[in-house]
C-alpha cells in the first residue's frame, strides 16, 4: 500500500496546484468551499486518508511541486497493517507498530 508523508520540518502541506488538481481528479473540483488549506489540514490530521489513490497518483506526478510551503511530500511503501504514523516537528516516518500505545504522536494502522 501507498502513502504519502511528509518529509520537512514543518506540516503536511499540498502546493495550490496540488490541491487543484486533487479536487479536480477527485470530482470535487467545483467545491469552493475546500481550499488547499483545508485540504492540507485534512490529510494532516486524518492519516488514514493519507493513501487515498488519487493523493498519492497526485504526488507521485507532480514530485516535489505537489509540496507546499515547509513541506516535502514523499510517497512510500507500507505493509496494509503493523505500522504508525510517528510525527516529530512535522516530520514523518513509518515505523513499526510495537509501541503504538506509548507513542502519543502517533496514529496506529
Amino acid at each position: 500500500m501507498k502513502i504519502v508523508i511528509n518529509r520537512e520540518v514543518g506540516a503536511f502541506n499540498l502546493s495550490d496546484e496540488a490541491a487543484r488538481r486533487y479536487l479536480r481528479m477527485s470530482g470535487r473540483s467545483g467545491t469552493h468551499s475546500e481550499s488547499g488549506v483545508t485540504l492540507s489540514r485534512q490529510f494532516a490530521h486524518q492519516y488514514a486518508r493519507r493513501s487515498d489513490p488519487v493523493l498519492v497518483e497526485v504526488v507521485e506526478k507532480m514530485g516535489p511541486s505537489a509540496s507546499g510551503d515547509d513541506a516535502c511530500l514523499e510517497v512510500v511503501e507500507v505493509p496494509a497493517t503493523g505500522w504508525r504514523l510517528l510525527d516529530v516537528c512535522g516530520i514523518e516516518c513509518v515505523v513499526p507498530d510495537a509501541d503504538a500505545q506509548s507513542a502519543s504522536t502517533s496514529q496506529v494502522r
